[in-house]
């Protein structure tokens, strides 16, 4: 019967998005215009994973305090926030979507002989934890203000590199636990000492903030960016395949390869990158395997004249010969 659940629940998401959306009468105002389509997206992805719930409570994870709708619960409280949003008015979100999905409950399963106990307690268990999470959004702001100073690069605004070292850890448990595939990239600014020679180091620190913008862009909110040290950076990409990594690694290039850094009468400024990309546990069964796997694809986008993305497992099929061997005896 759960799966039946699911099954209102998925055929009512938009529904019940709007209701969730405009559950707080305010006047609109360029605050409450502010991320508004990404509020929509973050509720619709929020909603298909209860129905995902619903019809296998192994989907659970999802809302635990380290699964991705807990975290996209997070966002949305901080989305909220900027839009201007009392806590009060975004809990009262929050009751007007349980009220409407016990409504769906009862008007689809009122006439069933069902026991609704299994039900509730999936349902409520999800609804609890986007309700903590968006709570800790608000309630912890200074506090996160404050620790952010303390896990991020003061330039770029990235995850430093003693942040990225737990991310990387904490994201190897969750994928051993619920057996999902981590992606690591490694990215490289090529000719970056160049780059800072010919154009000084005010301009190598512009450049470096609006890679790190770029690479944002291109990012999910579950992804990690860091800047690993100097002019290379990590992105920490859990549950995909080494496919998709692939793809978000070619868009990070070609945007940054595209991006006009400076501009003046003699010259445009350009830059490109070289990544390399690892997954676990394919390419490597420890984190710091895991980066020394990914800083082979890098050595190896260098080493075939830069501005390319390679993954490790393209390597591996020349192992015991030439001069990926020599990397293995390094």
């Amino acid at each position: 019967m759960t799966i039946q659940a699911a099954k209102i629940i998925e055929s009512n998401i938009e529904d019940l998005a709007k209701k969730w959306l405009f559950a707080v009468s305010k006047r609109e105002t360029d605050d409450t215009r502010i991320g508004h389509e990404q509020v929509r997206n973050i509720l619709v992805q929020i909603l298909k994973a209860l129905a995902a719930v619903l019809d296998d409570k192994e989907h659970l994870y999802l809302f635990e305090s380290h699964g991705s709708i807990f975290k996209k619960a997070k966002v949305l409280g901080e989305l909220r926030r900027a839009q201007g949003y009392e806590l009060e008015e975004v809990l009262q979100e929050y009751l007007i979507l349980r009220k409407e999905v016990w409504a769906l409950m009862r008007k689809n399963l009122g006439k069933e002989n069902v026991d609704i106990f299994e039900i509730e307690e999936r349902i409520n268990f999800c609804l609890m934890s986007v309700l903590k999470a968006t709570i800790e959004s608000f309630h912890h702001r200074q506090t996160k203000d404050l620790n952010r100073l303390a896990i991020t690069d003061s330039l770029t605004g990235l995850f430093n590199r003693g942040q990225f070292d737990k991310i990387i850890d904490q994201e190897i448990y969750r994928a051993d636990r619920y057996d999902r595939p981590l992606a690591l990239g490694l990215i490289d600014v090529d000719y970056f000492k160049l780059f800072n020679d010919l154009n000084g180091h005010q301009a190598g620190d512009m450049a470096l903030e609006k890679t790190a913008t770029l690479i944002r862009q291109f990012l999910r909110s579950t992804d990690a960016p860091a800047r690993y040290g100097g002019e290379e950076f990590a992105v920490v990409l859990p549950e995909i395949s080494q496919d998709e990594a692939y793809k978000v690694c070619s868009r990070i290039r070609r945007g940054v390869e595209r991006k006009i850094f400076f501009e003046n009468e003699k010259q445009k400024g350009k830059l490109t990158v070289s990544i390399g990309v690892s997954l676990y546990p394919d390419d490597a069964d420890s984190a710091e395997k895991l980066i020394a796997a990914a800083d082979k694809a890098l050595y190896k986008a260098k080493n075939q004249g830069r501005n390319r993305v390679v993954c490790f497992s393209d390597l591996k099929e020349k192992l015991g010969s030439g001069w990926f061997a020599s990397l293995k005896a390094r």
